[in-house]
């Protein structure tokens, strides 16, 4: 067998170059394809994901408006509890007349709580109320009520001046100031709307004994 150095050139160069191409080819199938193949499946999954993405983009800017909706409707909720609480908060209601008859300039005398009052969907907390005062200042008060964030409801008012309380059902006379005219008697309902109470477990069916068969 010849050397290398015997063989000419032009065998030399044919067998470098087939070497070289087996090396190419050995490179390719080793680690360029697999590459490539790789490089088309991500390119693949990409395109997928676009898709997917721009089917979902339409629901978007219907998700950022449900938020919208959601977050008005706890407003809502939130402004509706506080018109209409789920339950009667007896003394924030007597705390917030309270506050009414300072402001209106009147003298509240008595709060006599009488029995709730229950209907389908709410619920009444009445409290009888005496008060004295001003006769303008009677009026604001009254208008005062009506402009209240809670839902009160005035009813069975009776008025009469300071000499004959009486006559407004007052329970008592008071060392009226000079500047009241008017005694007042009236029932002011607080509204509420109590929490569905969860329905009474059914009493266990009890078996019946077996008839004693006919003689």
């Amino acid at each position: 067998m010849a050397s290398w150095s015997e063989i000419e050139p032009k065998y030399k160069f044919g067998t470098l170059s087939l070497a070289c191409v087996l090396i190419a080819a050995g490179v390719w199938y080793a680690m360029v394809r697999p590459l490539a193949q790789l490089n088309r499946d991500d390119l693949a999954a990409l395109q997928g994901k676009k898709a997917e993405i721009a089917q979902l983009m339409p629901f978007q800017a219907r998700i950022t408006q449900l938020n919208k909706e959601i977050e008005s409707y706890r407003l809502q909720i939130e402004q509706q509890q506080q018109i209409v609480p789920e339950d009667k908060q007896a003394d924030g209601f007597i705390r917030m007349v309270q506050a009414q008859a300072h402001s209106a300039g009147i003298e509240i005398r008595r709060f006599t709580a009488m029995p709730v009052v229950t209907h389908d969907f709410y619920s009444e907390a009445p409290f009888e109320i005496e008060l004295d005062g001003p006769y303008f200042a009677m009026v604001r008060f009254f208008e005062q009520i009506g402009k209240m964030e809670r839902l009160v409801s005035i009813s069975s008012l009776n008025l009469s001046n300071v000499k004959n309380p009486g006559q407004a059902k007052a329970k008592k006379s008071y060392n009226y100031a000079p500047g009241e005219s008017v005694v007042a008697t009236c029932t002011a309902a607080a509204f509420f709307s109590p929490k569905s109470q969860p329905p009474a477990k059914a009493a266990p069916l009890v078996p019946l004994a077996p008839l004693a068969p006919k003689k």
